[in-house]
């Protein structure tokens, strides 16, 4: 009789609206409430057990349990709206309006999902200082660890730090076979962008027309050679992306036959960049130097001047 009577007003029942107290309290009445208001919650029936819940707390206001079963569907039916609607702003692009709502669940208490959504707003947005706190409360969660750990590592690489960013890329892999193989690219990726930047390589090659000579033409064992190269260049960056840099590589291809093609490459340079890599201006000086076959071939100053500034999807860029 119980359940018939809370199914027939479930659908209209706020689990937020405000209870007012019955004339008489009937503590027998609001445990059978109770005990119904249990049972289709187990049953995941929350608009009956919301209904429920209210009836017990009406017909006997100091039940505890009756308050606290009532407030927590209050929560999540507020909850599953606000989120609702934080997603579809997020997915929209309207961020600003999403961070406000996921802002606003996180106030009823901690909710990791949320932060790490609205972290990832921040994110986008550049607000890299407003985005860590709330990746690492998600972090606390061992389902969301991964996720926060990867835009960590995204975060920790936009501002240089190629170390830390490349821990926690590894650490988003280790737990987390599906992000495994983006974050396992991001690591070597991360590997390349440090404040120390080393890179070396060597191995051979074939060229089958080092001379350049046209089809057909009769050059002695034809025109085809194999060679050795190898190339190395370091990078240094003490204050990470945003500051000054020293750069210099070099390059060298040794021909089997044909050594007056031997090639060598030197590039040497410093500079000064202000901001990171989607909105900065870069000045700076470059020297180049090319042998061929043994002799200097090419000696050249560059100055360098460059800009870009990214908004969302536009992106602008100057040199």
């Amino acid at each position: 009789m119980i359940g018939a009577v809370l199914l027939a007003v479930a659908g209209g029942l706020d689990p937020c609206a405000p209870v007012e107290p019955a004339q008489k309290r009937d503590t027998v009445a609001a445990e059978a409430y109770l005990e119904v208001a249990e049972k289709e919650q187990r049953d995941g029936a929350l608009d009956t057990a919301a209904a429920a819940y209210h009836s017990a707390w009406r017909a006997d206001p100091q039940n505890a349990k009756a308050r606290a079963g009532l407030l927590a569907l209050c929560r999540h039916s507020t909850e599953g709206n606000a989120f609702g609607e934080a997603l579809r702003r997020m997915e929209s692009g309207d961020r600003r309006r999403a961070i406000e709502l996921f802002g606003q669940i996180r106030t009823l208490g901690p909710d990791p999902a949320s932060a790490l959504l609205q972290g990832i707003c921040h994110y986008e947005l550049q607000e890299d200082e407003e985005a860590v706190p709330l990746f690492r409360e998600a972090e606390r969660d061992p389902a969301l660890a991964p996720s926060a750990q990867l835009f960590l590592g995204l975060i920790s690489l936009r501002e240089g730090g190629g170390e830390a960013a490349a821990r926690n890329f590894e650490a988003a892999a280790a737990r987390d076979p599906t992000l495994a193989p983006t974050a396992t690219s991001l690591v070597r990726l991360a590997r390349r962008e440090g404040r120390v930047v080393l890179s070396l390589l060597a191995g051979p090659s074939g060229d089958s027309n080092v001379d350049l000579a046209p089809d057909g033409s009769p050059t002695s064992g034809g025109s085809a050679d194999s060679a050795g190269t190898v190339a190395a260049g370091v990078l240094l960056r003490p204050s990470g992306e945003s500051g000054p840099f020293v750069s210099a590589s070099g390059t060298y291809r040794k021909l089997g036959r044909f050594t007056q093609f031997d090639l060598g490459v030197v590039e040497a340079g410093a500079g000064w960049q202000l901001g990171r890599e989607p909105r900065h201006v870069l000045v700076g000086y470059a020297y180049d130097f090319m042998s061929l076959g043994g002799d200097g071939y090419l000696s050249a100053h560059r100055l360098q001047a460059e800009a870009r500034w990214t908004f969302q999807q536009l992106s602008l860029a100057a040199s």
